[in-house]
């Protein structure tokens, strides 16, 4: 006997009589299951197989919430909530273990507070979900952990009444591919062929996508895709998924904001193209300009090293050139500071950044000439400049040398 089997059964020697008669009580039905439970807890309980269609639940009485009368009217839980488990990491906790799994208020979903827990067949894999409300009372630690013991009860009786379902529906496949939860069947088998590689699209535009030829697109290409508020997310593959994902975002409005994840011949990396699609996203509404044509996470260059850097970093640690060109121009009423800005983020190319300053090349040589005076600055080096790129575009630093232009 294991340690976690005998805690369990530690835990139901500790509750009262009622638990324990419960356990070793015969059910007819998984309906008559769900009463009892409920009526132990005095707490609401819903039941529902791997594909979230509702297959038992007790009365409610004052414990129900919204969300809980549109899962027991349309016999499964609406898709909005299913998106919302996947991206709130419920989903992904009832599948990596039998714990139960505490969920807040989610006012905006009408969803109030539960404990879940998933179910499972003999092989470990889930087959279903108890959901027990807690719009009445909160349960106890020891409620908690009985209830892992009433989950091994509850999937025998839906294994026998066929009730577990067979296969996920297309969302929630994507959503465990996007949140690195699949499993080897949930892997698209284009991406077991020689040359195929996948990446995560989001269109951050729901309406864009609504053309005809859009929708032509992905119904020819067969790509799975989800719909999650006003954003598009779309798993692409082929064998050129660059030309395939550059086609997609032709195809929609140049006013829709897209993000696209790097390319991977993994059905592991898959998760990972998901968080850099978004990452791209907060990167583009941040730098608007520089990353309006980036389609692909690695087009954002050292930029997408900014957000970390400035977790690590303080304006003390910046290179102490930006300090010195900051208070020359105020005192001097100068725009070196500025100039350097921009001189590093067109990486030293003196045309370019001529032309993005309106001044002569001669100017611009003369400007460069007394930074480097001011601050011993090796302007010619690369990786002194890739270093003053991330420093100067630190939150704290962004708004200063900008109002310097």
């Amino acid at each position: 006997m294991n340690k976690t089997h005998i805690f369990l059964e530690e835990v139901g020697e500790r509750m009262p009589s009622a638990y324990k008669h419960f356990l070793h009580q015969a059910f007819l039905s998984l309906d008559e299951f769900a009463s009892q439970l409920a009526d132990v807890l005095s707490c609401p309980v819903t039941i529902e197989n791997l594909n979230h269609e509702l297959v038992a639940y007790s009365q409610h009485g004052e414990g129900a919430d919204a969300a809980r009368i549109s899962t027991i009217i349309s016999r499964k839980v609406p898709d909005h909530l299913i998106q919302r488990f996947w991206k709130e990491g419920i989903m992904e906790a009832l599948h990596a273990s039998s714990e139960p799994v505490a969920i807040q208020n989610m006012q905006d979903v009408g969803l109030g507070p539960r404990v879940a827990l998933s179910i499972r067949n003999q092989k470990g894999s889930v087959i279903g979900y108890i959901w027990v409300s807690e719009t009445r009372r909160s349960l106890t630690l020891d409620e908690k952990q009985w209830l892992k013991r009433v989950a091994t009860k509850a999937s025998t009786l839906l294994q026998k009444e066929g009730r577990a379902g067979q296969n996920s529906s297309d969302m929630e496949r994507l959503w465990r591919l996007l949140t690195g939860t699949f499993s080897e069947s949930d892997i698209p088998p284009e991406l077991h062929r020689e040359g195929i590689r996948g990446c995560v699209l989001i269109l951050d535009a729901i309406e864009e996508t609504k053309s005809v030829h859009f929708q032509r697109l992905l119904t020819e290409k067969r790509f799975l895709s989800i719909v999650d508020g006003a954003r598009m997310i779309i798993l692409v593959l082929g064998q050129d998924v660059i030309e395939e994902v550059t086609i997609l975002v032709k195809a929609v409005s140049v006013s829709c904001v897209y993000a696209c994840g790097n390319p991977t011949d993994m059905g592991a990396g898959l998760s990972r193209s998901y968080e850099q699609a978004l990452r791209l996203l907060l990167l583009k509404e941040r730098f608007t300009k520089q990353l309006e044509t980036a389609i692909f996470y690695y087009e954002s260059g050292p930029l997408r090293y900014i957000p970390a850097y400035e977790e690590e970093s303080r304006a003390s640690d910046c290179h102490p050139a930006l300090s010195i060109l900051l208070a020359y121009d105020h005192v001097h009423h100068t725009s070196l500071l500025p100039t350097l800005a921009i001189y590093v983020q067109e990486g030293g190319h003196m045309m370019r950044t001529a032309e993005k300053l309106h001044i002569h090349p001669n100017s611009l040589q003369y400007r460069l000439k007394r930074i480097s005076e001011l601050t011993d600055v090796q302007l010619k080096s690369s990786l002194e400049r890739s270093g003053l790129l991330l420093d100067l575009h630190q939150q704290s630093w962004l708004h200063l040398w900008k109002t310097h232009k």
